[in-house]
């Protein structure tokens, strides 16, 4: 028995020798580059393209494997000249025995080195690898495999590659519709042995370029990962991407992210841990879990943080020079957390906390239509000095009459086109507010727009012991867009508030104002220059600083008498009044006086005249009637004066106004009408005399008996 069973091991092992050298010279003596001609024959057959192959290098034993060399695809016709793809090697090679006796793929080497890809798509949207997808769609005959079939015996069982390894490729992309251009170069990437089920390790590499925004940079993303089709179970552990930009520029301190991640296709889920993102001197920290994965009902969410940073230097590491402010501590200091939530259809940050400076904001923001790109808040802000985040004041050169000094900034194009785009919704709550020294408080913003429809801006807040209520209406975009505003002010203190504004204290009083408004164009003369509408206000408990006109029409009756009184100091340089009203009409960008009427203890006034809004020109005429006795320190008795009318005309700009009136010819006008009095009363008593009229018992205006 030894014998023959010897004899039949030397036999197997012989045809082993003798299988082994076959293959041997088979590997030796097969020529695959014959081939070429057939292999690119039959790409271009089945996808119109030619494909050029350099070389062709076959192995069987141990490895059954391919090696090609310089091959290049053309492109789609009508993208041009250039190879669609290029590669200057590519091998594969595959474990022979465990192919043919365990059915089971084992890669033992995967390269492609110096492969060059050139994606585009045209302006009509179709891209030069739509005809390769159609190719392989319908011209390879094979049926769709039946998975309730029996497995065929001869199927592998598994796949298990050694190593992938890329070396120096690249990837561009052209969009010929939007001129956008993105380029991935000298991408090199490596992942160690591959098995479903197992982790493995993976290094990526590449340099991205882009054109619009101008962009280069480097990319570089490392970690573990876990591939299972058969569970649909994937994940990724100690992920790190890396990017750092070359040059000076946008986030030239580069940008790092790391986290893990699990998700179970099957059930639907998604959990994302440990993240951190670090970029521009921002430091976020992040996780997340999610449900519903590849259906409708996809829902997530976690908690988001932003560490304090400045935003101060996060502009600066971005590439843009922080603002001038006028408070050059503004923009120092901030903070933000949140919780994230969303679907499907909407992300929201709920629970939101930011903090900029000493003003905090509490409440929820997001987009409520991914789809519609609609923003929504609902927002509360304790206060906030906006006057501190506004350019510093600058000295200005003084006005010239008649003339604006920012002709420039009136004819700049307003965003109103940006402005249709815009789909928001939401309210603003503000505790405290300032801006341009206005003070208001326990303020509500609300907002509403969407594109096409009239955008509406609200406003109302508490102010200067009063209340304001402000509408905004913006028409869309039309030739020339619309805007309207409605203004009202209630028992606001009109003092502090002009003072606050810009400085004036020519006007007190305590009232109402009401305005309503209507403007078309697209630059802020053109507004200012269609301004029409209505305004309105009622004061009382007033005064006009700066003149006291009792007092200069005292001082000029007695200079008109010969006499010289002094100005007394202890009289307030203000003229007061008890109650004034003004209504006005504004047509194209001038203000019409309908009607001027204020009351004080002296007199009455009456006016009339316009402010031209554009020029900022003043021509007035008001009429002061004087209404009972003017004495003051040093003069005589005023009250002949009653009943005068001296009319005051205010000239200039609104910068340098001018005021000025002329009291004798007032008095030489009320001279005359008492003389023509007396003549006519003269006439009608010689015509009563000459013609026998009965003689009267009355006294005339002299207190005379005639």
């Amino acid at each position: 028995m030894a014998r023959p069973l010897r004899i039949l091991l030397i036999v197997i092992a012989a045809v082993v020798v003798v299988l082994g050298l076959a293959v041997a010279a088979f590997a030796m003596f097969f020529d695959a580059n014959r081939f070429r001609g057939e292999i690119t024959a039959q790409v271009e057959q089945r996808t119109g393209r030619k494909l050029t192959i350099g070389d062709i290098h076959l192995s069987i034993y141990p490895v059954l494997g391919a090696r090609l060399r310089d091959v290049a695809l053309d492109n789609a016709a009508g993208f041009g000249d250039q190879p669609f793809a290029q590669v200057g090697e590519a091998e594969v090679g595959v474990a022979l025995f465990p192919l043919l006796f365990d059915h089971s793929v084992q890669v033992k080497q995967l390269r492609l080195v110096d492969a060059r890809f050139a994606l585009a798509k045209n302006a009509d949207g179709k891209t030069n690898w739509d005809d390769l997808l159609k190719a392989g769609s319908s011209g390879s005959g094979a049926s769709t495999p039946n998975p309730s079939a029996p497995s065929d015996s001869k199927t592998t069982s598994s796949i298990d590659i050694a190593g992938i390894d890329i070396k120096n490729a690249a990837v561009s992309y052209a969009d010929l519709g939007t001129h956008q251009q993105y380029e991935v170069d000298a991408l090199n990437a490596s992942v160690g042995k591959f098995e479903y089920g197992q982790p493995f390790d993976f290094k990526l590499s590449f340099t991205t370029k882009a054109a619009e925004p101008a962009f280069v940079g480097d990319v570089a993303l490392s970690g573990k990962a876990m591939v299972d089709p058969a569970t649909k179970r994937y994940a990724l552990s100690g992920a790190e991407l890396a990017i750092e930009p070359q040059g000076k520029g946008p986030l030239s301190g580069g940008a790092k992210l790391s986290f893990s991640a699990q998700a179970d296709l099957q059930a639907g889920t998604l959990a994302v841990t440990d993240g951190h993102a670090s970029a521009a001197d921002l430091k976020a920290d992040f996780s997340l879990k999610g449900q519903g994965l590849g259906s409708d009902q996809l829902s997530f969410g976690g908690p988001l943080s932003i560490a304090p940073f400045s935003p101060r230097e996060v502009l600066a590491a971005l590439g843009h020079a922080p603002p001038d402010t006028a408070d050059k501590d503004a923009l120092k200091q901030a903070s933000l957390s949140a919780t994230l939530q969303g679907s499907a259809k909407a992300v929201m940050l709920r629970d939101l906390k930011l903090t900029l400076d000493q003003s905090h904001i509490s409440g929820e923001a997001g987009i409520a239509d991914l789809k519609a790109k609609q923003a929504v808040f609902t927002l509360s802000l304790d206060q906030l000095d906006a006057d501190r985040y506004l350019p510093p004041a600058a000295a200005k050169p003084a006005k010239k009459a008649g003339k604006s000094d920012d002709k420039a900034g009136d004819d700049a194009p307003l965003p109103f086109d940006a402005l249709d785009s815009l789909n928001a919704e939401g309210s603003l709550s503000i505790g405290q507010f300032k801006l341009h020294g206005v003070k208001m408080s326990d303020a509500v913003l609300r907002l509403r727009a969407a594109p096409g429809w009239p955008k509406r801006l609200q406003l109302s807040s508490k102010l200067y012991r009063g209340t304001l209520e402000s509408t905004t209406t913006l028409t869309p975009p039309s030739a020339p867009p619309r805007v309207a505003q409605s203004l009202r002010l209630q028992d606001v203190d009109i003092g502090p508030l002009l003072t606050d504004l810009n400085g004036s204290t020519r006007l007190q009083g305590h009232g109402n104002i009401s305005a309503d408004l209507t403007a078309t164009g697209r630059t802020a003369g053109a507004l200012k220059r269609a301004l029409n509408g209505k305004l309105s206000a009622a004061l009382r408990d007033g005064a006009f600083k700066g003149a006291n006109l009792a007092q200069m029409i005292r001082q000029g009756q007695s200079g008109l008498a010969g006499q010289i009184i002094a100005a007394n100091a202890d009289s307030a340089k203000q003229t007061d009044f008890s109650e004034m009203s003004l209504a006005a009409t504004i047509t194209n960008g001038v203000m019409h006086l309908d009607a001027l009427d204020a009351k004080s203890p002296a007199f009455r006034l009456d006016g009339s005249g316009s402010l031209d809004l554009v020029h900022e020109t003043i021509d007035l005429l008001l009429k002061p009637t004087i209404v009972r006795s003017l004495e003051g320190q040093g003069a005589q008795d005023t009250a002949n004066l009653e009943g005068l009318v001296i009319p005051v005309k205010v000239g200039g700009t609104f910068a340098a106004p001018s005021i000025s009136f002329d009291l004798r010819e007032a008095l030489r006008q009320r001279a005359a009408d008492k003389l023509r009095g007396r003549l006519e009363q003269g006439r009608e008593r010689l015509l009563n005399r000459l013609f026998g009229a009965p003689p009267s018992n009355q006294q005339n205006q002299d207190g005379k008996t005639p």
